[in-house]
């Protein structure tokens, strides 16, 4: 049975979380910080600002 502890899964119904699992969210948590990165505004192009 799966269960969530601490944000992981637990796969082994133990409560215990694997060094696997915790890979695995800091992997997913890494990627949403990139995506959100990626998906930001860039700054407007003011040229009026190097004259």
């Amino acid at each position: 049975m799966l269960q969530c502890v601490g944000g992981a899964i637990d796969n082994n119904g133990n409560g215990k979380v694997s060094g696997r699992d915790l890979n695995l969210l800091k992997k997913r948590r890494h990627e949403n910080e990139l995506n959100e990165a990626a998906n930001q505004p860039l700054p407007d192009d003011d040229d009026d600002a190097f004259e």
